[in-house]
């Protein structure tokens, strides 16, 4: 065989090679590409129509898992019916037995909103803020008591999502903290975070809300005299002064930083530590305004005209004036949450 037919058998071999691996490559890209698209199809992006929703995911069962032999069949648990005594009264099912609703108790559901009067109504219809702190106030007018029920922002639980023109879209699994978000930053925004929370604690009724931004913070804590607390957290880092163990009195811009920080030196960075502080704070601004209270009658009509556009609730002024005397001697029965 001549030299020029071994050559161009050795070139013939060479471009085989190359368009095999050529080959090669263009499969693996074009495998990557499609898998690339199909996440991009099938992904979730975070805005407003798909905030926090998860792909449902499929059940597989494979035909060995199916089939059991012999298995005895577990009978579920089947409901207590509802007492006698209680049919026509609304109830709460759970585990199994009935509750009977306590026709002597209210409540009120306190918001915290993390935006101020300025930014209030920016955003709104495309994402709006968030109720980053969620108090149940429960009244026992029989026992004279008070019970405060913590409810964490990122608790998951059903949220109804809005479009931008605010008619219903659908419900998912988010945090609660979201569902002021999807409303208009006022009654839209604070009676589906009411129903969101009433939903989460067995559809128990929620008498009415009040709903409070940073500045109605501000000016809450400062028209009481400001709060004291012992502090639970560093925050020496946004105020030197602000000592962990220390006694402190919280005015103006101190009361945002222990209620609002959570990430920073000396700092967990969790949300269940700065609801910690909430409690606390709450229980500590309760005590306060039943003194201011006691000094002056009139103290909570001052407060609610001085807060202006900050606070938002259905509490009509007159409802105010009569919740503030009512629980006037109350005491607080329990810390909850």
């Amino acid at each position: 065989m001549s030299n020029i037919d071994e050559k161009i058998k050795k070139r013939r071999k060479i471009l085989r090679i190359v368009l095999i691996s050529l080959g090669a490559v263009v499969l693996v890209v074009a495998g990557v590409g499609f898998y690339l698209l199909s996440l991009w199809q099938n992904g979730v992006r975070l805005n407003r129509e798909t905030m926090f929703v998860a792909e449902p995911q499929e059940e597989i069962t494979f035909e060995r898992d199916a089939v059991v032999i012999d298995a005895p069949q577990e009978q579920p648990a089947q409901p207590q019916q509802t007492p006698v005594l209680y049919e026509g009264k609304p109830t709460v099912e759970f585990e199994g037995n009935y509750y009977v609703e306590n026709d002597d108790v209210f409540s009120v559901l306190f918001m915290g909103v993390d935006t101020t009067d300025e930014e209030q109504f920016e955003n709104i219809g495309v994402t709006a803020h968030q109720a980053d702190s969620l108090i149940l106030a429960v009244v026992n007018p029989v026992e004279s008591g008070l019970v405060m029920i913590n409810i964490p922002r990122m608790t998951i639980t059903d949220v109804q999502q809005l479009d931008p023109a605010f008619n219903y879209a659908r419900t998912t699994k988010s945090p609660i903290c979201i569902q002021y978000a999807f409303g208009d930053g006022k009654a839209l925004s604070c009676t589906l975070t009411r129903d969101a929370v009433s939903k989460l604690l067995f559809n128990i009724p929620i008498s009415n809300y009040i709903a409070m931004n940073l500045d109605g913070l501000y000016t809450a804590n400062d028209a009481v005299g400001g709060v004291t607390v012992t502090l639970l957290d560093d925050m020496t880092a946004f105020n030197p002064k602000m000592e962990k163990g220390e006694e402190y009195k919280l005015l103006g811009n101190d009361a945002e930083i222990y209620l609002a920080r959570r990430i920073g030196p000396g700092l967990d960075g969790t949300n269940m530590s700065r609801a910690q502080r909430h409690i606390q704070y709450y229980k500590a601004f309760f005590s306060a305004a039943k003194d201011k209270l006691k000094e002056s009658p009139t103290f909570a009509i001052d407060l609610f005209n001085a807060m202006g556009g900050s606070v938002q609730s259905d509490l009509s002024l007159d409802e105010m004036i009569y919740l503030s005397q009512t629980v006037l001697n109350y005491r607080l029965l329990k810390q909850a949450g």
